[in-house]
């Protein structure tokens, strides 16, 4: 699925991604790594941050969603800001 159909999940959110065995704590969005952009940046749960590695992957790497982080108008501007970005990108 194209990942721009899709919203963005907030910072906090808990999810499991195919290439990894463990569940992850998304920390961020449109990360650059190795010359590609990704939808999200993520560290290990319950582990956070322990080391300098990224975890970064798009939104159809995602196969479950354990925990939704928090939502509010602050996070419902930045998501319309970020699928608008994603849209321009597309159409260039």
């Amino acid at each position: 699925m194209n990942s721009m159909k899709k919203k963005y999940l907030p910072v906090g959110s808990v999810v499991k991604i195919k290439q990894n065995t463990r569940e992850v704590m998304i920390v961020g969005y449109r990360v650059q790594f190795e010359n590609k952009e990704y939808d999200y940046c993520a560290v290990l749960h319950p582990y956070g941050v322990i080391d300098t590695k990224k975890i970064v992957f798009n939104q159809n790497d995602i196969e479950k969603v354990s925990f939704t982080g928090f939502i509010n108008d602050d996070f419902t501007k930045l998501q319309d800001k970020l699928l608008e970005s994603k849209k321009e990108e597309m159409n260039n």
